[in-house]
């Protein structure tokens, strides 16, 4: 039952009323009176008349609720004797029949809208063109409705065929908030998602419209984007669908694995909705200009990508683990705005002068004016560091890429005493590993981890200084510009063991603990590193110890909570199989009462323990305490690391 049908009902049942003579539906200005015309016109009223006069309607995801001033009223005639006797009279008439229109309204009609039966009623009595007298009543009726895109006639989003679904993990997802208008035959060939909701630096880095990954293997390009192409102008033909391409000449481009179809050879103004795939093996690190036209002999027309379009990256493997195990972001910031022209050679290869701190911890740094930071206590940090939009413009006698590094004030790399902190320059070739040519845009990312030492100030610059042959210097260097999007982020970390990392392994399923139940030991059948070989072969659900000394290990991972009719288990002890070692770790990352059905990240680590052969092995499992405790899971890629010191 939509607007229009709750008007004709409540005209239906006036016209059905044998005391009610006319209906009339609008604003109150609308009301008709008698004395507008003579006599037997159509726009005469009579009487006694029913006003429907709407007012604010309230719509829920469900049901619509129809709200109206429902106003009848009647001539009025003074009466000799009594002269308030005859309104009267009439008041009483008309909130007679207004209960008449609601029972009809309620009891009558089959599908039976929900009349609300808390009416309000106002008598009056009025001197206009025409005397009147009746009553208004607040009349709601509730018609359920419930909002449905699939009736709505918008043009449909295709369906992928079931093979052109994503298969591997996203890692990373962004979507457009801007309209751009992208061209085949100019430098707006590339296509762009500047808004990124997800990441994981530690697989790749996707900004705007550049991705660098981070790791090698295969990855997936999933894009959904509601397109429009401008109509071809004379000796324009329409673009050929996208391509996945690449700023390195030795990978070619990338046609989709599958897509939805319905990329057209005809022009229509109307839009389309185009979903592909496309999977890439990367055997080394690189940068991809990611989607875009390539730009064939012949003229093509323009297409508007329109607001709204998603492009997830999918990622064939485990991220890898970062050396020390991050918690808290201390600082982020970055330079807000475009760097004109930089070219490194000048001030010495000074650091950049960030503009803007978007967060700081006052606990741990302070920050001068150019944005360089001071930490007050020795602090074990990693740092993440990404540019964007880079453009070089010119070269000069060699072609030479500036190295970026993290820093002390002038003089380069060093500090204010004059000595070189040790250990203390961190840049990445890798990161400009190929060559450019005039006008080529990329993307730099470093992430690297270090101690920053309490009073000493830090910046981020490059290394160009031809004279410091530590930092590899060459004396010559490419001018750079419009340098933008330069963000900076530094999160605590925990320092990794001193001693030799012999165990790295993770789980490949799930893995349910019980507490109530023996055994159930964690299983970490994925095995990355094992130098003594002692992790069970098959289950791989415990590690023989095969020396002497001392050892620490580390879990980590992704849990949930499946039961809730006791307390939650305190995490998973370390047992051996002989000697009497039950330990429980460190569960300052291991909640106490997790919510059911939602996962939790967590670490667990048992530091320095005494164990020797004679300790046959050890496993990681939930032991049955009193009192009874709940049951969960661990996800696939739970972690396991172990450090041994003879």
């Amino acid at each position: 039952m939509n607007y229009k049908d709750v008007v004709n009902r409540i005209q239906t049942i006036v016209e059905d009323h044998k005391m009610l003579v006319d209906f009339g539906y609008g604003q109150v200005s609308d009301i008709k009176t008698r004395a507008q015309g003579t006599e037997g016109e159509v726009n005469d009223a009579d009487y006694p008349y029913l006003f429907l006069n709407p007012t604010q309607h309230v719509r829920t995801q469900q049901q619509i609720t129809y709200n109206f001033n429902m106003i009848v009223m009647d001539m009025a005639r003074e009466e000799e004797a009594h002269e308030y006797q005859n309104f009267l009279n009439i008041q009483s008439d008309c909130i007679q029949y207004i209960d008449d229109v609601v029972a009809r309204l309620y009891y009558f009609y089959k599908d039976k809208p929900e009349v609300s039966m808390d009416l309000n009623y106002t008598p009056f009595y009025e001197r206009f063109q025409d005397d009147l007298a009746g009553a208004t009543a607040t009349l709601s009726i509730v018609v359920p409705n419930s909002i449905n895109e699939c009736l709505a006639p918008f043009t449909p989003v295709p369906t992928p065929p079931a093979a052109c679904l994503p298969t591997l993990p996203i890692f990373s997802d962004s979507q457009n908030e801007f309209q751009y208008t992208r061209d085949p035959d100019d430098i707006t060939r590339n296509w762009r998602w500047e808004d990124n909701t997800q990441e994981d630096l530690l697989i790749g880095n996707f900004a705007d419209q550049y991705f660098s990954n981070a790791v090698t293997g295969d990855f997936e390009f999933y894009l959904t984007q509601v397109v429009t192409f401008i109509e071809p102008a004379a000796g324009e033909v329409l673009p050929a669908r996208p391509v996945l391409s690449s700023l390195e000449a030795s990978y070619l481009d990338i046609e989709p694995t599958c897509d939805s179809g319905n990329w057209p050879t005809v022009w229509s103004a109307d839009p389309i909705t185009y979903i592909a795939k496309y999977n890439v093996t990367l055997p080394t690190l690189t940068n991809f200009g990611v989607l875009g036209f390539e730009d064939p002999a012949a003229n093509e027309s323009a297409i508007v990508q329109e607001i709204g379009g998603t492009l997830s990256i999918g990622f064939d493997g485990v991220a890898p683990q970062p050396v020390g195990v991050i918690y808290d972001t201390v600082y982020t910031g970055g330079y807000n705005g475009n760097f004109t022209t930089l070219e490194p050679s000048d001030n010495d290869g000074g650091p950049f002068l960030f503009n803007e701190t978007t967060f700081i911890d006052p606990a741990y740094l302070t920050s001068s004016a150019n944005m360089r930071i001071t930490p007050l206590v020795d602090t074990y940090v990693k740092i993440e560091f990404v540019m964007t939009s880079k453009n070089r413009i010119d070269q000069t006698l060699i072609d030479a890429q500036p190295l970026p590094f993290f820093d002390t004030p002038t003089p380069a790399m060093r500090l204010t005493s004059g000595t070189q902190q040790t250990g203390f320059t961190f840049y990445q070739e890798d990161a400009w590993d190929f060559d450019l040519v005039v006008g080529d845009e990329f993307i730099v990312t470093n992430t690297f981890e270090l101690t920053l030492l309490a009073g000493v100030e830090y910046g981020y610059g490059f290394s160009t200084n031809p004279s410091n042959t530590t930092i590899g210097g060459d004396p010559l260097y490419n001018k750079l510009a419009d340098w933008s999007n330069v963000k900076y982020t530094i999160t605590l970390a925990t320092a990794p063991p001193s001693s030799t990392k012999v165990l790295d392994a993770s789980s490949t399923a799930q893995h349910f603990f019980k507490p109530e139940v023996s055994g159930n030991p964690q299983p970490f059948p994925n095995t990355i590193l094992d130098t003594y070989a002692g992790m069970r072969p098959g289950p791989a659900n415990y590690y023989s110890i095969l020396a002497d000394g001392t050892w620490t290990f580390t879990m980590t991972g992704t849990a949930q909570r499946t039961t809730d009719t006791s307390q939650f288990p305190t995490g998973f002890n370390l047992n051996s199989q002989s000697g009497g070692i039950s330990l429980e770790a460190d569960i300052t990352n291991w909640p106490t009462n997790p919510a059911l059905g939602v996962n939790f990240d967590f670490e667990l680590t048992w530091t320095d323990i005494a164990l020797t052969t004679a300790n046959g092995y050890v496993a990681w499992q939930t032991l049955d305490e009193p009192p009874t405790e709940d049951e969960g899971f661990t996800f696939s890629g739970t972690n396991i690391t172990g450090y041994y010191t003879a």
